[in-house]
């Protein structure tokens, strides 16, 4: 019977398409001593101004089939000649519905996701590689299989949808506070195809 039941199971993972999901930047506000709004063309997912380059990715597994995105991971390049800093207390994620949410990232151990967080210093030049969890996406299952876990940044049908990240950055005596627009993008590929 057990087997019979996870033939089935395996047989109901694999028989659907492979979905995946993605994100594009379409755009970057930028808030400090002018207010401003900049279009991303391509797919790069880069943006850069005086101050940084950074390129975002989303961070996806699979787990029995079943995509999960956890987070939204960067690389963020100073391109200064003096330090900037990520001020984490202030940072959020906006889902597709607009609600606004805490962000806790890499070094933060998850039972501390909801205190204060250092900001992150990037020396000029240097680079920053992080990612991005939103805190109420964090949780613990006690118990002797519990433990803590990641829910999804992106699930479901939300194809088409924007999700933002607000990420505010001082350096050089200044403030500005960078808000990425992300558009979620989702994909099907049959598990097999005819040759």
């Amino acid at each position: 019977m057990k087997r019979v039941l996870a033939l089935l199971i395996i047989t109901a993972i694999g028989c659907g398409p492979i979905i995946q999901h993605n994100v594009a930047l379409k755009s970057v506000q930028t808030r400090g001593s002018e207010k401003r709004e900049i279009q991303v063309e391509g797919t790069s997912n880069h943006f850069e101004d005086d101050t940084v380059a950074i390129d975002w990715t989303l961070d996806s597994t699979r787990v029995l089939g079943r995509e999960r995105t956890s987070g939204l991971s960067f690389v963020l390049r100073n391109k200064t000649d003096s330090p900037v800093r990520i001020l984490w207390d202030e940072a959020a994620y906006v889902d597709e519905n607009g609600n606004s949410d805490r962000v806790t990232h890499q070094g933060v151990k998850f039972i501390s996701r909801d205190q204060p967080m250092p900001p992150s210093v990037v020396v000029q030049g240097g680079k920053l590689s992080d990612t991005i969890i939103p805190s109420s996406n964090v949780q613990y299952t006690p118990g002797k299989y519990g433990g803590w876990s990641e829910g999804s940044v992106v699930a479901g049908d939300v194809a088409g949808k924007t999700i933002r990240v607000l990420l505010p950055i001082e350096g050089q005596g200044k403030r500005t506070d960078y808000t990425f627009n992300f558009e979620v993008q989702r994909t099907e590929t049959p598990r097999w195809e005819k040759s």
